[in-house]
């Protein structure tokens, strides 16, 4: 059972809403926060804080600190934001990455401060990891392009 929220925490969740009111002002769009790894079950998430703004604008700001994590799920998540709103704003308070910065990638603009920090799209492949972990195991006879073209059979399938 969820606990209930102290007052200090009340306080803060209150102070939090106020700020991001004003940014909606400011901004003269609907916001979202995103803080966390990009998981399978954010999408749902996302997809449901859309769907409950009652009086949506054509444009949202997403303030977003990740470390990325699944990329189809970002996929997802765009496909969801794109079919309520025109413009998509990214806010990057701190840092975005890996799958995180695919997601900012789809956005009409990005604000950044002086120590925001967008990270490498670092592609994590585990299916062909093991296919080459598997040729260890195989005489050193094989040349640079047999390995490209094992490489991209398993990435195909």
């Amino acid at each position: 059972m969820p606990q209930r929220p102290t007052n200090r925490q009340a306080e803060a969740r209150d102070l939090l809403n106020q700020d991001l009111s004003g940014l909606e002002a400011v901004l003269q769009s609907d916001i979202i926060t995103i803080f966390g790894p990009i998981r399978p079950g954010l999408k749902n998430i996302i997809r449901k804080s859309v769907e409950g703004i009652r009086y949506r604008r054509g444009r949202i700001a997403i303030v977003l600190d990740t470390i990325g994590d699944v990329i189809e799920v970002v996929e997802q998540m765009v496909t969801a934001i794109r079919h309520h709103y025109i413009e998509v704003d990214f806010l990057i308070p701190d840092r975005v990455m890996s799958a995180g910065t695919v997601f900012v990638m789809s956005g009409n603009r990005i604000f950044m401060n002086s120590f925001s920090c967008l990270g490498p799209i670092d592609p994590q492949i585990e299916r062909a990891l093991n296919n080459f972990r598997f040729m260890n195991q195989i005489p050193v006879r094989i040349n640079i392009r047999m390995l490209h073209l094992l490489f991209l059979q398993s990435v195909d399938s």
